[in-house]
């Protein structure tokens, strides 16, 4: 599922709580502050909540705050194999450090925001600073400052 941005884990805690199998990779990052260093758990894939659904289930998730909408490509709802999410489990609880490439964004490209409602829409990326991203949509003739993380941008090609 996409989910909104930084509430992965409240999303997962509501489709736990409807009895919902799902499960949100987090991983630990040491992050630096100006004044102090400090780990902090993350997901590991930015605005995903992995659900495992029963055909009769697939409506549940849509009723929960946070859901944005299913993961798809093109029209066609993704599916994740079992196996990946029991090798990724397995990673995590063994230590190993991982991390998610996204594509190296740079300023100037053409992207779509992979979590929002102007998912359709072509931007130019102006700037990037700390994961986040000021993007220019021509179809608006706006400057909007997006903090999304890099890893929600799509490069257009």
């Amino acid at each position: 599922m996409y989910v909104n941005v930084r509430h992965e884990k409240k999303v997962f805690e509501k489709f736990v709580e409807q009895g919902i199998e799902s499960y949100v990779p987090i991983v630990k990052n040491v992050k630096q502050w100006s004044d102090r260093k400090k780990t902090v758990e993350e997901p590991l894939f930015t605005g995903y909540v992995f659900a495992k659904l029963l055909p009769h289930e697939l409506d549940k998730p849509r009723y929960v705050a946070g859901v944005i909408n299913y993961l798809s490509f093109g029209k066609q709802k993704a599916t994740v194999k079992q196996s990946e999410i029991d090798s990724l489990k397995y990673l995590i609880e063994k230590g190993y450090s991982l991390s998610t490439n996204s594509e190296n964004i740079q300023v100037g490209a053409k992207v779509k925001l992979l979590l929002s409602a102007f998912k359709d829409e072509v931007a130019t990326v102006q700037s990037i600073k700390d994961e986040n991203a000021v993007v220019y949509f021509e179809s608006l003739n706006q400057f909007i400052k997006v903090k999304t993380p890099v890893s929600a941008l799509q490069q257009v090609k």
